[in-house]
Order: C-alpha cells, then structure tokens, then sequence
C-alpha cells in the first residue's frame, strides 16, 4: 500500500506569494505577466516646421519641461500671450543653446542659418 500526503481542498489551500498555492491547487491562482514595461519618459517624435529642423521642440531649464510655440518661432501665432506662453507652448527661441524671448527665425544660432541643416 502505497501512502501519500492527504490533498487538500480548495478552502484549506494557503497561498504564498514566494511559491504560489500550497496543497495540489497550484492551477487555480498563477500571477499573470505585467505585460510590455511603460516608459517613464516622454521621447515621443515631434512634427516640427521646415524651418525649425534642427531645434529643441520643448525647454530644457528649469524643472518644468513645457512645449515651445512652433509658430512663435516661425512668427505666426496668433494666440493670446499669458505670462510668456500661448495654449500651444512658451513663447522662447527654440534654437540650441539660445532660449531667449524672440522668434528663432530671427535668432543667429539657427541651425540653417550657420549651414548646419
């Protein structure tokens, strides 16, 4: 006669998180993947104008990382200013390492002005 460990039933089972369910049910709960990891950080591509190739689509001082107006760049927007910023973006120069409050198709530090583009 062979003797072996008496199965438990579906109340008595314990679950542990390390091993999963103890007693023979180890079927009835497994943890799931968690699926494709999210990224933190927001490296989505941006649609800029022709005439902006080359520049930073959103600020990179300060803590708070906003959205740089393409037509305040180009010297288009219409929108009405609060505090330096439109409902598109912050109205700043956009060219790489410039950042002032103009226009960048007016700034000397454009990319295709130098014949960088």
């Amino acid at each position: 006669m062979l003797l072996q460990p008496r199965q438990l039933c579906r109340a008595e089972a314990t679950y542990d998180k390390v091993k999963g369910l103890r007693g023979g049910v180890s079927h009835l709960r497994q943890e799931k993947g968690k699926g494709k990891p999210k990224s933190k950080s927001s490296n989505a591509f941006v649609r800029m104008p022709h005439e902006l190739i080359g520049c930073h689509p959103k600020t990179l001082k300060g803590e708070n990382i906003e959205n740089i107006c393409f037509s305040f760049n180009v010297g288009r927007c219409n929108e009405k200013v609060y505090k330096g910023k439109c409902s598109r973006g912050v109205h700043v120069c956009c060219a790489p390492k410039c950042g002032a409050h103009h226009a960048a198709i007016t700034c000397d530090k454009l990319p295709s002005k130098n014949g960088k583009n």
